[in-house]
């Protein structure tokens, strides 16, 4: 294992300790650098008096929950999403445990996976008394699908009575490593939209690019971009586990659904409620995950080092 961020863990440390310990501390500053003081007590004011002891809303700490929408909207170049479209999950397996479940209603559900693929998808389906639906990943294409492929497998799940509710992407994938080129993205999300289908983004290893001239884009900028896909059903999924902090026992993560129906979007607030809330100690993680240090901040050059 890699050793864990310090800021990250300065910032955790303030927000976890009684202000007369912590932020109010007389020798505060000359344990832990300004902007992270700063960053906690600005924490700690949108968690509240009880602290990250009690439950918050069940979607997540509204200015966490608006964090998220700021850093879609930077990576993305379009419009931010509501933060009532964003769910702080306990990682991104969470997340995608909720849509699934609202997603298979019966025995004849089905789901298509990519194969190979890593094994929650498969799962969850199974216990949720779901189908798979599995489309290859060509090895001779860079491990990208086809058209011809998707078409061909939703096909025969028809045929075979099947209704293929949602589609499960991995970029950057596993256990593959590929990187989505556009205009695969571009075929997926027409093929979704065009098939009334919904899709699920998986994209917890967006900062795991390895290969050069490589860049991660994600499913809902290429939905913004790509005409046919205005009114794509989306729902996106980012995690702590991976990434520059890689702590996968933190549990934090998000999704962020896009143009999914209210009234589905309600039902999935009361699944996330029958958890009550996503670890409050996750939620700050989320945010530092979306938000980390400035280059003007006095812990850039030690956290850009680490």
């Amino acid at each position: 294992g890699q050793n864990p961020i310090t800021y990250y863990r300065q910032v955790l440390a303030l927000c976890d300790l009684p202000p007369e310990c912590g932020v109010d501390h007389p020798e505060v500053t000359r344990m832990y650098p300004p902007d992270a003081i700063a960053r906690a007590r600005e924490y700690k004011a949108a968690i509240g008096p009880a602290g990250t002891g009690a439950y918050s809303h069940s979607q997540g700490i509204l200015a966490f929950r608006e964090h998220v929408a700021n850093f879609i909207e930077a990576r993305d170049g379009h419009t931010a999403p509501c933060a009532d479209d964003i769910f702080l999950t306990n990682g991104a397996s969470a997340g995608i445990n909720h849509i699934l479940q609202a997603l298979i209603a019966g025995s004849n559900d089905a789901v298509m996976i990519p194969i190979p693929q890593y094994p929650i998808y498969s799962a969850l389906i199974t216990l949720l008394g779901g189908r798979q639906v599995g489309y290859e990943l060509d090895e001779s294409l860079g491990w990208a699908v086809t058209k011809s492929e998707l078409e061909k497998q939703l096909r025969q799940a028809r045929e075979n009575g099947l209704t293929v509710k949602a589609m499960a992407i991995i970029n950057p994938g596993n256990p593959t490593g590929q990187v989505m080129d556009r205009d695969v993205l571009e075929i997926i999300c027409r093929f979704c939209s065009d098939n009334q289908i919904v899709l699920l983004a998986d994209e917890v290893y967006q900062r795991n690019v390895y290969a050069p001239n490589k860049t991660f884009i994600s499913a809902r900028k290429i939905a913004f971009e790509t005409p046919g896909c205005e009114n794509l059903q989306l729902v996106s999924f980012h995690s702590t586990s991976k990434g520059l902090i890689g702590e996968c026992g933190r549990r934090g993560g998000y999704m962020e659904l896009h143009n999914i129906e209210s009234r589905v979007q309600e039902n999935v607030h009361k699944l996330a409620a029958t958890g009550l809330c996503s670890g409050l100690a996750d939620q700050v993680m989320t945010s530092l995950l979306v938000n980390p240090p400035k280059v003007e901040d006095e812990s850039y050059e030690s956290f850009v080092a680490e």
